[in-house]
């Protein structure tokens, strides 16, 4: 076991003892519904319905019914209501406790009787559970909820304990057992979805433009009181259709609130076991160090009129990781840090980060507000990039100092059925990467062994930096009646980046085969790149009671422009100055997406709810996009390395021609004037039943397609006739043969690339969910669920016959196009449990499937020497039916906690966390490259982490 820094304890110890916190407040999205009728049961117009809550700063929002007897209020914020129902000759109904939560609507329905108004009934019960006006799945996570149940503390982290959400990406594959994984952002999915993930803060998208437009800001957990996460049946009022994240911030109010949070890990059980280290892995990852502290505050500057909310966090890891070695000890004993050298020169990936949010919120009039927020990041990493088999001087320091998001939004419901909405948001993106000292150990050249799959010396990417801003802007308009809902409104963003990349000073990476020199990675740096986007949407969504029915009819527009800015390119020892002039001619994207969901209240008691939904998606986009046609993108070209005088050093004259007949520049790239946008369809059904008055379950089955799908064809060569198959013998032995395809000769290096829509490839996923939640005692809670999916494929219009992508990506060649994956199950469960005497109990456990190790094989000239490619990389199994698959992810974490009630209001809880508490240690990750290596495991799941803790609240 390893035993934290005292320093760490002792900063545990003074948060522990601040009196910090915030007050709740949220974002738009919820409502209340229903019908009101008299003692016969007929429906009464005309009645004046109130629902009044702490979380309104105007305190009340009130409707009236209609001819229908029918009433909505939306646009609340999440919290707890009391809801009033008045009418001239009759007996006033109150309706208390109802508990909202973002995207939900409550049914409350009322029954008045003849009497005066002086007269009142009040009722009191459980808040309702099923929503029968919207078709969306969503999942929320309430402060109360997220300071009960142990998890790292980040929106991801958060997500992937729910029911249905997978990871993807990031470091250790994504598996966060207490906050390790927290320091490189990874992807959420659902039902199949490709990592389209929409980020909002109270409403407002936040999240930069670079690659595909997913990459996220690293939020300050202590600026969000409700997490809500979308999975299905998204409304108009979004493009994308994977994941949308809100995130509901704190706000100050009238009384000043504080809050302060303190977590250490000091201790980690060892789960390396002689089995491991026989299949090769000669260390495991660890944890050394794993902290994290905040302290917040709200309160009024202007009682009823501004409030303010601040938070401050400091948190971070520093971790052994796995296989991780310096490749020479006296690199190691020169360049390498204390903790490297303390523990046998292994790899240690170190990270803090600081982060500073202030948000200031105006009641200007009654039914104007207008709030912003100012959030400041700094991430640094000190080796990223570091994995098995790389040397940590190839890995690279991360600066994130400068890094920023911003909003400022104005609210009014101008009249009780008209409601507005608007704001702008900007999210700022800069971060630099890198030579650590120990490259110069190595004159600054990067080294890779394709075969051994390690890497040492300088970093292959060289030096980088990005800054990268994209700002939103949105305007709405809601008409609510009694039986309809009708919201409009327009959104554009505007993306801009200025990116370095200069791998200095050789401008080239010398790549090894199983020792052996084999090939140089060539590349056209110093580059300056400088894509962009632009890209707006128009929406209408719409929701419509007719008696027990709902319709969520919705409709969207999205427009894209991708573009260059002009860019120079200086000199290299392989190219001249290149420039270039600005490029606003690509084409744009114009799509209308179609939506509807319906739900019927089956019992008309608000109960039991059947949805159903089909949707239209485009795909996400980023400056990824204006890459493509980027003249000035970064290129490698592999080439083939003679080593004349044997000193596995490449010199320029031992380096062979290229194969690209255009190096420096991307070869010439063009649209066909009707190439597509991606798309997906999205077809679900459901059922969500009360079972009991604190208890729901949900049934469904979801169906997800992908289509309209890109291909890039090379017009010069033919996909039937330049390319012959070649039988080679299987690398495993056993007589067998594998087929590649050779090039013809006369078409290598010609190419005329354009990007086109394959109107046959499809992508799709089928998989039924099941989930219950539940709500118990002072504070208990229960959820859980089962996952029952799987991925197929029809990828059979084919641009390159030969394996071109990778087993976790569509498989683009001929021989496995067509592919079915088996439905692998994925479990979730998770709550909290009040006990005596203050106490508490919690815990998470989630069982995940773990992927293939299907085999790759590189097939080089010096295995085929009439090869014409340089190299072709070969699936030696089946990925539908792989021989492999790496263990299930079974994950238990538990807390144990202690309530203790100081004077006032102020409380504090003491807690102990025990992370990954069977101290499993599944394989994460594992060499797939046949060779000498092959099936090594590079990486398993950290091992039981203990952590202490304490918050306070007044």
């Amino acid at each position: 076991m390893r035993r934290g820094n005292p320093h760490l304890i002792g900063a545990a110890v003074l948060v522990s003892c601040l009196t910090l916190a915030a007050q709740a407040a949220a974002q738009q999205g919820s409502g209340i519904a229903g019908v009101v009728r008299d003692d016969s049961g007929a429906v009464l117009p005309g009645v004046t319905v109130e629902a009044a809550s702490p979380a309104l700063i105007e305190k009340t929002r009130s409707a009236v019914t209609d001819g229908a007897g029918q009433y909505k209020i939306v646009n609340l914020l999440p919290g707890t209501y009391a809801v009033t129902f008045t009418l001239p000759g009759f007996t006033v109904f109150h309706r208390e406790g109802i508990e909202l939560t973002t995207n939900f609507t409550a049914q409350v329905n009322a029954d008045l009787k003849v009497g005066a108004l002086e007269e009142s009934v009040t009722v009191s019960g459980a808040s309702p559970l099923v929503d029968v006006q919207s078709a969306q799945v969503s999942q929320q996570v309430t402060r109360p909820a997220l300071d009960a149940i142990p998890t790292g503390r980040s929106v991801q982290a958060i997500g992937k304990v729910l029911p249905g959400i997978t990871t993807s990406g990031g470091e250790r594959g994504g598996v966060d057992v207490g906050g390790t994984a927290g320091f490189q952002s990874v992807t959420l999915n659902s039902h199949g979805s490709r990592g389209d993930n929409v980020y909002q803060i109270d409403g407002m998208t936040v999240q930069s433009g670079i690659g595909n437009g997913t990459a996220a800001q690293y939020y300050n957990d202590g600026q969000f009181e409700e997490y809500t996460y979308t999975t299905s049946a998204i409304p108009a009022e979004v493009a994308y259709g994977g994941v949308r994240i809100q995130m509901t911030s704190k706000e100050g109010g009238n009384a000043f609130h504080g809050y302060g949070l303190a977590q250490i890990e000091p201790w980690q059980t060892s789960n390396f076991t002689t089995d491991l280290e026989k299949a090769g892995l000669r260390v495991p990852d660890g944890v050394m160090e794993l902290w994290d502290t905040q302290v917040s505050l709200g309160g009024p500057i202007k009682k009823d009129r501004l409030w303010f909310f601040t938070v401050h966090r400091y948190n971070g890891g520093n971790f052994l990781v796995g296989n991780s070695f310096y490749r020479d000890q006296a690199v190691c004993d020169q360049f390498g840090t204390d903790a490297e050298r303390a523990h046998g020169c292994q790899g240690v990936d170190d990270n803090y980060e600081l982060s500073n949010v202030a948000r200031l919120t105006w009641q200007a009039t009654k039914n104007h507000k207008i709030a912003g927020f100012y959030s400041k990041e700094n991430k640094q990493r000190g080796h990223r990039e570091l994995a098995a088999g790389v040397s940590p001087e190839s890995s690279t320091p991360q600066d994130m100092r400068l890094s920023y998001s911003a909003a400022l939004k104005w609210q009014a419901p101008l009249t009780n059925k008209l409601l507005w909405d608007a704001g702008v948001s900007q999210y700022f993106l800069n971060y630099t990467f890198t030579y650590l000292p120990g490259a110069a150990a190595y004159q600054n050249l990067g080294y890779q062994d394709l075969t051994l799959s390690t890497r040492w010396g300088a970093r292959p990417g060289g030096l980088f930096h990005r800054n990268n801003y994209k700002r939103y802007y949105s305007a709405s308009l809601a008409y609510v009646t009694g039986s309809h809902a009708l919201k409009g409104g327009v959104q554009y963003n505007h993306a801009v980046e200025d990116s370095y990349y200069n791998v200095d000073p050789w401008h080239m990476v010398a790549q090894f085969r199983a020792g052996a020199a084999s090939s140089v990675l060539v590349d056209n740096t110093p580059v300056f790149n400088k894509p962009g986007h632009d890209e707006s949407g128009l929406f209408f969504q719409d929701s419509w009671t007719l008696k027990r029915l709902t319709i969520n009819p919705g409709i969207r527009y999205d427009w894209f422009h991708p573009w260059v800015a002009e860019q120079t390119a200086p000199a290299s020892p392989w190219l001249p100055e290149r420039h270039f002039a600005a490029i606003d001619d690509m084409l744009s994207f114009k799509n209308w997406s179609p939506r509807f969901g319906v739900i019927y209240n089956l019992l008309g008691n608000g109960k039991t709810a059947l949805k159903a939904n089909v949707g239209k998606y485009v795909a996400i986009m980023g400056n990824g996009q204006a890459d493509l046609y980027n003249p000035l993108g970064v290129l490698t070209d592999q080439r083939t390395w003679r080593d004349i005088n044997g000193d596995l050093f490449p010199q320029y004259n031992e380096v062979g021609p290229s194969t690209l007949s255009n190096f420096g520049t991307r070869a010439p790239r063009f649209q066909d004037p009707n190439v597509e946008r991606e798309k997906q369809m999205e077809v679900s059904a459901a059922v969500q039943h009360q079972l009991l008055p604190r208890m729901s379950v949900t049934a469904g089955y979801y169906h997800r397609m992908f289509y309209d799908l890109a291909q890039t064809v090379n017009t010069l060569v033919n996909v039937n006739t330049d390319y012959t198959p070649v039988q080679i013998p299987d690398p495993r032995g056993g007589g067998q043969t594998i087929t590649v395809y050779n090039l013809n000769p006369a078409k290598l290096g010609r190419t005329n690339l354009v990007d086109t829509t394959s109107k046959t490839n499809r992508l799709y996923w089928d998989g039924i969910d099941l989930s219950a939640m539940g709500r118990f005692g002072e504070g208990g809670r229960l959820y859980g669920g089962a996952s029952f999916g799987g991925s197929s494929q029809d990828l059979c219009d084919v641009v390159d016959p030969n394996f071109t992508g990778s087993l976790a990506t569509p498989v683009w060649g001929r021989q496995y196009c067509k592919q079915s994956a088996p439905w692998r199950p994925l479990y979730k469960f998770g709550g909290s449990m009040p006990l005596p005497l203050g106490t508490q109990v919690s815990g998470t456990l989630s069982s995940f499937p773990g992927n293939s190790e299907s085999v790759t094989y590189g097939v080089t000239r010096a295995i085929y020497p009439a090869l014409v490619q340089t190299s072709i990389t070969v699936p030696l199994d089946d990925p539908s039916s792989p021989d492999r698959y790496l263990p299930r992810i079974n994950q238990l974490d538990l807390r144990f906690a202690k309530k203790i009630q100081l004077a006032g209001s102020r409380r504090l809880m003491l807690q102990f966390d025990m992370f990954n508490a069977f101290n499993s240690n599944p394989v994460l990750a594992a060499v797939t490259t046949f060779g000498p290596t092959v099936y090594r495991p590079n990486t398993i799941m950290q091992g039981r982490l203990l952590q202490i803790g304490s918050q306070i609240y007044f």
